[in-house]
């Protein structure tokens, strides 16, 4: 009887172990829900630092710069005065590679979601608003905090506290 018991309380304990090993595989092999939860590489990230840090000086940050300097909300100020239109056509032709603020401009505005991201990244170095780049698996874009809100700049969106606040038509 006493091994009777010692064998089930052993069968009970192996089928609880295996269906924790086979949820923790599950865990691990599924793919994130969640685009927000897609993991960068620090290089990645250290690449975008370094180009908005190398663009701070371009012409055209340095002009949006001047015309947020004053403002009460400087993040809806960035937003409205850079131009851009997210265009396909300029991905194919330079994969990877980053237009300057400078470029932007002189196509009004179309590029990709990297182009706008570390051009309006630059100029949030340059406001000293603090800002960050938020990567999904095939985007980029930032959020920037001010005024105890959160505004996230993505691409003709501004949504301020998830709230959408502004569209580029």
């Amino acid at each position: 009887m006493k091994n009777k018991i010692q064998i089930s309380i052993i069968s009970i304990l192996l089928t609880l172990l295996l269906i924790l090993i086979i949820c923790n595989l599950i865990y691990i092999f599924s793919p994130p829900t969640n685009s927000e939860s897609y993991s960068t590489s620090e290089r990645t990230i250290q690449t975008y630092e370094d180009t908005s840090n190398e663009y701070m000086s371009d012409e055209e940050v340095v002009n949006v710069y001047e015309i947020c300097l004053d403002s009460e909300i400087k993040s809806v100020c960035v937003y409205e005065n850079i131009e851009f239109i997210w265009s396909k056509s300029h991905e194919s032709l330079r994969e990877g590679l980053f237009f300057s603020p400078t470029e932007l401009v002189k196509y009004h505005g179309q590029g990709v979601c990297r182009d706008i991201s570390v051009f309006r990244m630059a100029v949030f170095k340059k406001l000293n608003v603090p800002a960050e780049f938020v990567f999904t698996k095939t985007h980029v874009y930032l959020k920037s905090f001010e005024k105890g809100n959160v505004y996230e700049l993505n691409n003709e969106y501004l949504f301020v506290d998830d709230i959408l606040f502004i569209e580029i038509k």
